[in-house]
């Protein structure tokens, strides 16, 4: 699981999140349209890596990933669905239990520009 703030708290902003380096931040699994060619009901899931992600841009994030890469990619919306600021960032994942050989959780604190 990761902790993710903003640098400086912000109100009414929208975070999404997506594992790895070159991905495309979003909502967490996100359905994706169907395309008029597939003929199955179920829907297409678009991977962004992140399993859930709850919290506010005043009291921060909490997200948890199915890989947990090195980076990161993000987006902050405002209201208007406007980009406020998005990029990626290196995270430093740390191992808070398992064992070194077989791994284990891991947890990351990162802080977002604002």
């Amino acid at each position: 699981m990761a902790k993710i703030a903003l640098a400086e708290p912000t109100a009414g902003v929208e975070l999404e999140l997506c594992d790895g380096a070159g991905c495309v931040p979003g909502p967490p699994m996100a359905p994706v349209e169907m395309q008029p060619a597939r003929t199955t009901a179920e829907p297409i899931i678009e991977d962004t890596g992140v399993f859930t992600l709850v919290g506010d841009g005043v009291s921060g994030w909490s997200a948890d990933f199915v890989g947990g890469q090195s980076v990161v990619g993000y987006r902050l919306t405002n209201t208007a669905r406007g980009v406020v600021v998005e990029g990626t960032i290196d995270v430093d994942w740390v191992r808070v239990g398992g064992t070194e050989r077989c791994g284990g959780p891991r947890e990351a604190d990162i802080e977002l520009p604002s």
